[in-house]
């Protein structure tokens, strides 16, 4: 991963993606390029916990660092 990225479907249907970096924002259109990313993003929505364990691992590394 390069840096934070969205990714967008438009109310007409078209899909885009927004590329963010410290010099740069870029929106992209090219239709292989928004399919990379894409994958990307379910690698990395595969690899997450769920919403609530999220926030219990949260709170015990709180615990443990304060």
């Amino acid at each position: 991963m390069a840096g934070p990225f969205m990714l967008a479907r438009l109310p007409d249907g078209a899909e885009v993606a927004y590329l963010d970096n410290q010099l740069r924002g870029e929106v992209v259109t090219e239709s292989a390029e928004i399919a990379s990313l894409g994958r990307r993003w379910e690698s990395v929505a595969g690899e997450a916990l769920p919403a609530r364990r999220s926030i219990e691992l949260t709170r015990e590394a709180v615990q443990r660092w304060t």
